[in-house]
């Protein structure tokens, strides 16, 4: 049941779930299943917030937050993402940059969540040269997956601009491999 909860990102539900389960009886996935759903339970609540016009109290949340949420590559992902959602994309920009720099080599999964960062954010040059750097690399099934959602959404978005610019051959061409 809280497996499922957390898939279609209900929050609140799986934490009803988990919390119906004794302390004592929870396994060490339990336990893990429990800190994560802890975590997207409050960027949720700072996303909320920042939907309701209560910028600083989702930062509050957020900053508050970020030593707990920072413990993992998804997390992390996640916690940045959470920023640019508030509008704070500068933040999230930074904590991923900040996160690959203590890296020796950026792990695929923390390079695809800076890109996609990248592109929500406009940056479409930067993320091009990401998904450069990640296609040379050797990825697990869902980092693949990553890489095609973002790459296919860079070439709409760079085809759209050419369109826009009245450069509808080019256009058509960078749609022609997807």
């Amino acid at each position: 049941g809280a497996l499922l909860a957390t898939q279609r990102r209900d929050w609140a539900g799986a934490t009803t779930l988990l919390d119906r389960i004794p302390v004592k009886e929870r396994s060490s996935d339990m336990v893990a299943l429990q800190t994560r759903v802890q975590a997207y339970s409050e960027l949720n609540r700072a996303t909320n917030l920042a939907q309701q016009d209560r910028q600083a109290e989702a930062l509050t949340v957020l900053t508050n937050n970020q030593a707990s949420l920072t413990k993992s590559v998804e997390l992390t992902g996640a916690l940045a993402s959470a920023y640019v959602d508030i509008g704070e994309p500068a933040k999230g920009l930074d904590l991923l940059k900040q996160t690959m720099a203590g890296a020796k080599q950026p792990n695929p999964e923390l390079l695809l969540q800076y890109a996609s960062l990248l592109l929500r954010t406009n940056q479409d040059a930067e993320c091009a040269k990401i998904l450069t750097a990640v296609s040379t690399r050797k990825l697990s099934g869902d980092e693949k997956r990553s890489f095609d959602d973002l790459l296919f959404t860079y070439s709409i978005r760079q085809a759209d601009l050419l369109r826009e610019r009245g450069d509808l051959t080019e256009a058509s061409s960078r749609l022609t491999p997807l």
